[in-house]
């Protein structure tokens, strides 16, 4: 019978695989602080203030009028009202 013989190929086996998942997870962790130390050392939080202020007052009232309904216009209209509005012809 080669039930002994098979049980400690098994545990060989089960060993080795421990410790190539246990490499896996080192390197893997490993990996994951040198990128946070990379992130951390980016300036980019340090405009994180003002880039909200620019955003927050940006926003501070609705624009004038209201917005255009180009579903009922005819091309002509549309292509006067994006003249008027954006400053270009589109190409109707």
């Amino acid at each position: 019978m080669h039930l002994p013989s098979m049980r400690t190929d098994l545990e060989r086996h089960f060993v080795v695989c421990q410790r190539c998942v246990r490499r896996a997870m080192s390197d893997l962790q490993a990996a994951g602080k040198r990128e946070h130390q990379r992130i951390d050392s980016i300036p980019v939080n340090q405009d994180r203030e003002a880039v909200a202020a620019a955003v927050r007052g940006a926003s501070k009232q609705a624009p004038e009028g209201r917005a255009p309904n180009f579903n009922n216009m005819s091309d002509n209209e549309f292509r006067d009202e994006v003249k008027k509005t954006y400053g270009f012809t589109p190409g109707i």
